[in-house]
């Protein structure tokens, strides 16, 4: 090695060496247990969700110096979604990635993102998911017996089914179509002229497959990493509703959690917020082109028909103003307001 070479490299040794060491005291000095947590979520690990939620784990690993655990579960190995909110509920069960459509029957406030056609891209949904409305929504878990760590993202749902494109509103009319086991989810397709089906996402593959049901509604990439592809051949673009998902940890096992390894947690779910959005953004159009190799054909209703999808489901916004109540919707007109300037 050459004398310049040497002293070229000698200052970012020191500096590495200098890092090193602040990491280093910083974690001795920080309070961690050996302790392994599990986490659940019913996607698979390759979805943009699993891959931030692995990172996430590595992430804790990392900054409690490998004391503090997380072990992930994924495409549904400890139960569908509600069966994993009542365990976290509990405290049997750390923690789950679900979507806030799942949560809402603990945290009902969290309905505010069922309503059709809220927001219309995702710079909407950035700004009120990390603002203000974010954080007054966050403060509802607690009397649910969780804690919010942090939202990451499902993505845009989109009509699927086996039968026919749906380009507009008639064509919707009588698709049995899976939905969430949820109020508003039902409410929205009944007013669209389809017929709802409620059932957990661990029995539409086979209700797809036997043609029990016609279609469900789900995000471009999911239906990739799911293989509901297999099984589905029209996906229209309607984008009718943006699905965010919680990072919930259960209130009986955060409490027991020092308050650096809180911090550590909420630091890496918080993180991987925007490597989940990210990625899921990014597998949208891909996953597209990747369906259309599979057969499937791939259509988008106009603005126009998708302004009368969002007159028919007006009905619901109504219905929701009188569960959740006016002072949480007038909040949220007004904070999407905003972002929209106007």
């Amino acid at each position: 090695m050459t004398t310049l070479l040497r002293k070229t490299l000698r200052p970012s040794l020191i500096a590495a060496a200098a890092a090193a060491a602040v990491l280093t005291t910083g974690l001795a000095q920080a309070e961690f247990q050996d302790r392994t947590v599990r986490i659940s979520m019913t996607g698979s690990k390759d979805h943009p969700a699993g891959i931030a939620l692995t990172k996430t784990s590595e992430c804790v690993a990392a900054k409690s110096g490998g004391k503090f655990k997380m072990r992930p579960f994924f495409e549904a190995v400890l139960g569908p979604e509600q069966a994993n909110l009542t365990q976290v509920r509990s405290g049997s069960l750390d923690g789950a990635v679900i979507t806030t459509a799942a949560t809402a029957p603990a945290v009902p406030q969290l309905g505010v993102f069922d309503l059709p056609f809220l927001v219309s891209d995702y710079k909407e949904i950035d700004a009120l998911l990390d603002g203000p409305f974010g954080d007054r929504l966050a403060g509802f878990y607690g009397a649910a017996g969780l804690v919010h760590l942090s939202f990451w993202e499902h993505g845009f749902r989109n009509v699927t089914n086996s039968r026919r494109p749906i380009t507009k509103l008639e064509d919707l009319q009588g698709l049995k179509l899976r939905v969430i086991q949820n109020k508003t989810f039902i409410d929205t397709f009944t007013q669209l002229g389809a017929n709802p089906v409620p059932m957990p996402f661990t029995e539409v593959y086979s209700a797809l497959e036997t043609k029990a049901i016609d279609g469900q509604e789900n995000p471009v990439a999911f239906l990739q990493t799911s293989k509901l592809y297999e099984v589905q051949k029209h996906v229209s673009l309607t984008r009718h509703v943006y699905s965010p998902v919680n990072f919930i940890y259960s209130k009986t096992q955060y409490d027991k959690l020092g308050a650096d390894e809180q911090k550590v947690l909420k630091d890496c779910a918080m993180e991987n917020r925007l490597v989940n959005r990210q990625l899921g953004r990014e597998m949208e159009d891909k996953s597209a082109a990747y369906l259309k190799t599979q057969g499937v054909a791939i259509t988008e209703p106009s603005k126009a028909e998708l302004e009368r999808m969002r007159e028919k489901t007006k009905v619901v916004y109504a219905n929701q103003t009188a569960v959740l109540g006016p002072d949480l919707i007038n909040a949220l007109n007004a904070e999407v307001k905003k972002i929209r300037g106007q």
